[in-house]
């Protein structure tokens, strides 16, 4: 019997090392093309210490984590076509990726006064709709330009809803089609921008957004440094990485200064 693992060595929401990193996205390759093979025993996450997907969710709430999993995987819209085909450059064969619940729980576990929750590009919902499961007082927004995947957030919170009314996630959470550059973000306690798949000149224009209307105290996730100064990461999992790091920017007294790698594009077109 040959056994994949990977030995565990720091706790639940220490930042990997480059070699762990490594290896954790090694692993997350090579394990799917070998479960198969006749010569492999499965085992458990104890056994192996590959990531457990659910480490940050207290018991209690991986039941009604589990509803609204389902009810994301029941609507959500891998593909786009019909209008967003023609909006989106590549959409016709476009997949996209989502927070994992393990992320948002440790963005919410970053920022625990947070009562506001505000993810800019929320695709399907699954950040949003985590967020208000993991913490029954949050109030959680959504922002998404494509329409098909903003109606299958939609319809994935009344499944949710439905499935969990004590929650009462559909007075607590919103999903809006709209351009990231025009939400309101004044009230945000939180905001999560996956900014990976955007060019430089939106990131710019994001940063500059945001490091004007963000109040202070608020918590800034991103995925690529949109802030200058010092910022710690943060492992924040998603679809196609459990050790995605993301960059952490508390807002304080002064208004952030938007990156100095991003200030050439702020002249250019927003949108490249």
């Amino acid at each position: 019997m040959l056994v994949v693992w990977q030995k565990c060595g720091k706790t639940a929401g220490a930042a990997p090392d480059a070699r762990r990193v490594a290896g954790m996205r090694l692993l997350l390759v090579v394990v799917p093309a070998v479960w198969s093979l006749p010569f492999l025993e499965t085992t458990t996450p104890a056994e192996t210490c590959v990531p457990d997907p659910l480490a940050r969710v207290p018991p209690a709430l991986r039941p009604a984590v589990a509803d609204a999993s389902a009810a994301l995987a029941a609507e959500t819209a891998w593909t786009l076509g019909g209008e967003d085909a023609a909006r989106f450059a590549r959409a016709g064969d476009a997949t996209f990726g989502f927070t994992a619940v393990d992320g948002v729980a440790a963005m919410l576990a970053a920022a625990p006064r947070a009562r506001t929750f505000v993810d800019l590009g929320s695709g399907a919902g699954h950040a949003v709709l985590y967020a208000a499961v993991l913490a029954p007082g949050l109030e959680a927004v959504g922002v998404e330009l494509s329409a098909e995947r903003t109606d299958a957030a939609r319809r994935a919170l009344a499944r949710a809803d439905a499935a969990r009314p004590e929650l009462r996630l559909a007075a607590r959470v919103n999903f809006t089609r709209g351009d990231m550059l025009a939400a309101d973000v004044a009230r945000a306690d939180v905001v999560w921008a996956s900014t990976l798949a955007l060019g430089d000149g939106l990131r710019a224009a994001l940063a500059r957004k945001l490091a004007s209307e963000l109040r202070e105290g608020a918590v800034l996730f991103s995925s690529a440094k949109l802030f200058e100064g010092d910022a710690r990461p943060l492992v924040v999992a998603n679809s196609w990485s459990a050790a995605h790091e993301a960059e952490v920017a508390v807002v304080g007294a002064r208004p952030p200064r938007v990156a100095r790698r991003l200030v050439p594009f702020l002249e250019g077109d927003a949108g490249t």
